[in-house]
């Protein structure tokens, strides 16, 4: 609250509860895609984390009872296998997190259309929806200008 109170928002005639709202809904429609990458990431890694076990002992015993080629071959399996499930699951997370930040960035659009351009104030998502950026405007600007600086960006 006390960050709040020296920033420029009270200024601009923003209220607290709405910039709270605002944070709130972009939290809440964030988490489905966040949550998705995340579940993609940790099946990823037990698929790894398996396939290192399996391959480890598979080449164990290839090499102590048959030919030390085969523990080798064994390895580059193995290597070949957890590139292709990495790049596989790599694709998907990618297509979870564009998907999310372009759904922030439409909120974010959305929700200074509806309350923060009439204080000139420009909300807008940050580097790949990480966070949320809040642009100050000077107060002479009117709101076609700053729609017009949006638009050269």
């Amino acid at each position: 609250m006390k960050k709040f109170e020296r920033s420029l928002f009270p200024e601009r005639g923003v209220q607290f509860e709405d910039l709270e709202a605002s944070l709130r809904k972009c939290s809440e429609y964030q988490k489905p895609f966040r949550a998705k990458a995340n579940s993609i990431d940790k099946i990823n890694m037990t698929i790894l984390v398996i396939g290192l076990i399996a391959a480890v002992i598979g080449a164990m015993v290839l090499g102590l009872y048959s030919n030390w080629g085969y523990a080798i071959l064994a390895i580059i399996i193995y290597v070949i296998f957890g590139w292709i499930v990495n790049k596989i699951a790599k694709y998907y997370t990618n297509k979870y997190l564009k998907q999310g930040h372009f759904m922030l960035a439409l909120l974010c659009r959305c929700e200074a259309n509806r309350l923060y351009l009439q204080h000139n104030i420009e909300m807008r998502a940050g580097f790949m929806g990480k966070w949320i950026e809040f642009v100050t405007h000077d107060l002479s600007i009117t709101h076609e200008q700053i729609i017009d600086v949006m638009y050269e960006r």
